[in-house]
């Protein structure tokens, strides 16, 4: 009898060890949904923020190089209307795969939102980031005409780190500025944001 009990109370630990993981499986599943953009598989805007910010203050912390770029979709509300919102989403697609092809596993990509994406760059001075974008200019517009029968281009703004930058938001900001400055200059250009 002791053995049939034993035997039943083995088997409920078991049934409890399964449930347990299965639970955790099951939080750290949602807890990835969370952080992630459901249609490009890169990060969103949430999950990126604590990323970025570990990357910022680690690079002040060490007085190592850091440099982001905002980059924006070249009229993607066009591509919208005309091609229709599954061809939008191909892009947005696109874009995020050719992203991951041009970056290192150091470096950190995200959705930014809508038509926008995010690039931390570790380690990387000026000169390396325009080197990161140029290649991801030129692959995104290749994959776009082989896959989609037509280039994709985009508009971005760099902003390297500067000891005036005592947050995260303020280089966001710079970066933010030089887009919308290549954006205002004729678009398909990055811009590179001045000190301060």
């Amino acid at each position: 009898m002791r053995a049939l009990f034993g035997w039943q109370g083995r088997g409920e630990g078991r049934r409890r060890a399964t449930a347990y993981a299965w639970h955790e499986e099951a939080t750290a599943a949602l807890q990835q949904l969370a952080v992630t953009d459901g249609l490009t598989g890169l990060l969103n805007r949430r999950g990126a923020m604590e990323q970025a910010e570990l990357a910022f203050a680690m690079a002040r912390r060490h007085h190592e190089p850091l440099a982001v770029i905002l980059l924006d979709l070249d009229h993607f509300k066009r591509i919208n209307d005309t091609l229709g919102h599954e061809t939008g989403d191909k892009v947005l697609q696109l874009t995020a795969e050719q992203l991951r092809l041009s970056l290192r596993q150091t470096d950190l990509s995200c959705r930014w939102g809508g038509e926008e994406f995010l690039v931390v760059l570790r380690h990387c001075d000026q000169k390396q980031a325009v080197e990161v974008d140029a290649r991801l200019r030129t692959l995104l517009q290749r994959a776009g005409q082989m896959q989609l029968s037509s280039p994709v281009s985009f508009s971005s703004g760099l902003a390297l780190l500067q000891d005036a930058n005592t947050d995260l938001d303020a280089l966001l900001r710079r970066a933010d500025t030089a887009l919308y400055e290549a954006k205002r200059s004729g678009r398909g250009r990055l811009c590179i944001s001045a000190t301060g």
